[in-house]
């Protein structure tokens, strides 16, 4: 009875285990996902950058209105932490 109890218990632990396993790699595949879209993007970026620069260098006057407005936004995807206040100075004592 106990060998049978023992068992059972066995193969339910090893069930959750796998189905945890399988959990846990999905988020890993979504991960691996979001890094490899983020890794296309640098290309594209990096690409861009050059593409501009051989237009400086060729004399085009550029419109940076629309990579500016881009920058912007990537940046306020994660808000800015609050500068940190300035410390009081320290009190002279008086004579």
């Amino acid at each position: 009875m106990w060998r049978l109890l023992d068992t059972v218990l066995t193969g339910a632990v090893l069930v959750m285990l796998y189905r945890t396993r399988g959990m846990f790699m999905s988020n890993q595949d979504k991960l691996n996902a979001v890094a490899d879209q983020l890794d296309k993007a640098k290309g594209e970026i990096v690409g861009a950058i050059a593409d501009l620069k051989a237009q400086v260098e060729a004399g085009e006057a550029l419109d940076f209105s629309r990579l500016d407005a881009s920058a912007q936004a990537l940046d306020d995807v994660v808000a800015d932490a609050d500068p940190e206040p300035e410390p009081l100075p320290e009190p002279t004592p008086e004579s």
